[in-house]
């Protein structure tokens, strides 16, 4: 598996917090040899390699041959999953006065997930070979679809007119009784 596992200077909204992720905030070495995980769980494989480039940091991982495994690899082939999410440890971080933007400086990654909505939408697999096919998967190159970094993009924007709906209001209603709250 290929693919870019977090942009860089992309900024999206997290838990009403503007996060953007700064260029080379990971090193590869730490990276390598960490979980590749399913939807941030069960781990399925392991990263053998990363690189940061000027748009993000980069990795490839082997699919173990197991049932979640399988499933995963079966899934991501037919474009179900497509999405590279990184768990993460912030070592250092720049907020903004209002403590409303946090900038990740530094951080050490945990894992890496294949999920079906990654929280950056132009996080995703790129690429996926078998360099010893499974017994119960065909060898098939997964073309690299540009409608699936445009719908990942399109939910990022439906999320924050979400998230701007939401908090239109600019405090949260209040109820008529909490008046008499003590």
């Amino acid at each position: 598996l290929y693919g870019r596992a977090v942009p860089y200077g992309t900024t999206i909204k997290v838990g009403g917090i503007e996060e953007t992720v700064e260029r080379e905030a990971f090193d590869p070495a730490d990276v390598i040899g960490k979980p590749l995980a399913w939807r941030h769980g069960e781990p399925i494989g392991v990263i053998t390699g990363a690189t940061n480039q000027d748009d993000g940091l980069y990795i490839t991982a082997g699919i173990l041959d197991t049932a979640q495994g399988r499933d995963a690899n079966t899934l991501t082939r037919a474009g179900a999953v497509r999405g590279l999410s990184v768990g993460f440890q912030p070592i250092t971080d720049a907020w903004n006065k209002a403590k409303t933007a946090v900038t990740r400086v530094k951080a050490s990654a945990l894992e890496v997930s294949l999920t079906h909505m990654p929280a950056y939408a132009t996080a995703g697999v790129s690429a996926i070979r078998e360099e010893t096919p499974m017994e119960t998967t065909d060898t098939v190159d997964t073309p690299v679809v540009s409608a699936d970094v445009e719908a990942r993009e399109q939910i990022a924007e439906l999320r924050n007119t979400l998230e701007a709906v939401a908090n239109a209001g600019g405090s949260d209603p209040v109820h008529p009784a909490a008046q008499f709250r003590t």
